[in-house]
């Protein structure tokens, strides 16, 4: 997946953290368990995905349509839904604010952000900025600021949450930066 590289970036800084020791066992433990179609050109579109390119086409080019189209899922953080309000965020110009251009100085396509990171990350920002703190939900909604502007990829606890007694996300790798590729 071509993507633009953006200036300014340089991964998350050291002083939010390394990556905790489990995240390389996280890599490979994606929560997005289906598969993905691959469409390298618009002949290769159904009839639904090819209705998705013509209402994207207007805003990103053919080769980003299709990339953004390949990494659709029918379920969790990539879905048509989901990919498309986030566009209209970037689009109302809501991305703008001095809290989402801190978090996109900090963020790279194709890097794994533990949990640990985003949260502290975010949280610390939030801070900075005089934005109230989450209280309640905070790993989800550290998780949903850190990824506004982006497809991204969770990766599931290789454990079970004590309480639920299921895995929970414990990062995220950011797969395709929707921000830069707009028209």
């Amino acid at each position: 997946m071509e993507q633009k590289p953006k200036n300014g970036t340089h991964g998350m800084q050291s002083a939010l953290g390394a990556v905790v020791a489990e995240s390389a066992i996280l890599r490979n433990n994606s929560e997005e368990t289906e598969q993905t179609n691959k469409f390298n050109s618009f002949e290769d579109l159904d009839e639904t995905n090819r209705d998705r390119y013509y209402n994207l086409i207007g805003y990103y080019e053919q080769r980003y349509c299709l990339d953004i189209l390949s990494n659709l899922t029918q379920y969790s953080t990539n879905t048509w839904k989901l990919v498309n309000s986030k566009i209209q965020f970037i689009l109302d110009g809501e991305h703008a604010d001095e809290y989402h251009t801190e978090i996109a100085k900090v963020t790279d396509v194709d890097e794994y952000y533990s949990n640990e990171e985003i949260i502290r990350f975010i949280s610390s920002l939030r801070r900075t900025l005089k934005l109230p703190p989450y209280k309640t939900n905070v790993a989800k909604l550290c998780g949903k600021d850190f990824t506004q502007t982006y497809m991204a990829l969770p990766t599931m606890s290789t454990y079970n949450d004590p309480k639920t007694k299921k895995p929970f996300i414990a990062g995220y790798t950011l797969i395709f930066n929707l921000d830069c590729q707009i028209n």
